[in-house]
């Protein structure tokens, strides 16, 4: 079992140097996203992504955890939550991280990581219309965060990227 930001996934199949993952929620809702790893690299085919909220309930504590190099391959649609904090703070909420609203400009809304006080986690998203930004030079430190409530979260299907600056080269 493999577990990447909430989601669960089983080995499809493996061969000699390399093992390719399914969701684990692949006969009972049809979920077609995927990966593969190789090494300590992980390959994420992002062409595809969930269709359904993530699944691991269980607790962080008991799992094995070991550091990869992620690789995002190309953009998706997926599904981000926007709610209120218990301040009526707007907060999003994409692969059970949360982030608070960090600056509007132009346009764009810019969101940081909620957690920046110990950790000092500096994980950044940003959307504009139908699109959502994240930030891979900078990922998260720790475990996923949210442990809320779903049924209070206003849920949008967006057009999901992966890039290294939210500059226009």
């Amino acid at each position: 079992m493999l577990i990447l930001n909430g989601y669960e996934y089983k080995v499809l199949y493996r061969t000699e140097d390399k093992s390719y993952w399914r969701c684990k929620e692949i006969d009972k809702l049809h979920c077609k996203a995927r990966l593969m790893t190789t090494g300590r690299v992980l390959n994420v085919k992002t062409s595809v992504g969930h269709n359904h909220q993530p699944t691991f309930a269980g607790s962080y504590d008991q799992c094995t955890f070991q550091k990869l190099k992620v690789y995002y391959m190309t953009h998706f649609q997926g599904l981000v939550y926007f709610y209120d904090s218990k301040r009526k703070h707007p907060m999003l909420m994409f692969n059970n991280y949360e982030y608070k609203s960090n600056n509007q400009c132009k346009g764009k809304s810019y969101w940081r990581c909620k957690v920046v006080d110990g950790r000092a986690c500096r994980a950044k998203l940003m959307t504009s219309g139908k699109c959502l930004c994240v930030k891979t030079s900078e990922m998260h430190n720790h475990p996923p965060t949210f442990d809320g409530n779903y049924e209070v979260c206003k849920a949008q299907t967006l057009n999901v990227r992966y890039m290294s600056s939210f500059r226009k080269k």
